[in-house]
C-alpha cells in the first residue's frame, strides 16, 4: 500500500461519511453514485497534490545536500518554485 493509496482512501472516507441532504427528486442510487465519484475524484486529486509537494521538498533536499557537492556549476536553491518549473518542464518534454 503506498502513501497514495493511504490519503486517497482517507479522504474517500471522510468525503463519503458527511451528512448527506437528499432531494426527493433526485434517485437515491444516482446520488450515491455521484457522491463517490466525487468524493472518489477529490481524493485522487488531493493525494496527488500532497505527494507532488512532498516530492517537491525532498527534491530541494537532495539537490542542496547532494547534487550541489557533486556538481559544481548547480548552486543552492532557496525555494521548490525553480524545481516546479523544472519538473513541468521535464514532463512537458517527455511527454510531447
Amino acid at each position: 500500500m503506498t502513501l497514495a493509496d493511504v490519503i486517497e482512501k482517507f479522504i474517500y472516507h471522510y468525503q463519503t461519511n458527511k451528512e448527506h441532504y437528499i432531494n426527493p427528486s433526485f434517485n437515491e442510487v444516482n446520488l450515491e453514485t455521484k457522491n463517490q465519484f466525487s468524493a472518489s475524484l477529490l481524493s485522487f486529486v488531493l493525494s496527488y497534490f500532497i505527494i507532488y509537494i512532498l516530492i517537491l521538498f525532498l527534491g530541494k533536499w537532495i539537490w542542496n545536500t547532494h547534487a550541489v557537492e557533486m556538481i559544481s556549476i548547480l548552486k543552492p536553491i532557496n525555494s521548490i518554485a525553480p524545481l516546479l518549473g523544472l519538473s513541468i518542464l521535464v514532463k512537458l518534454l517527455i511527454f510531447v
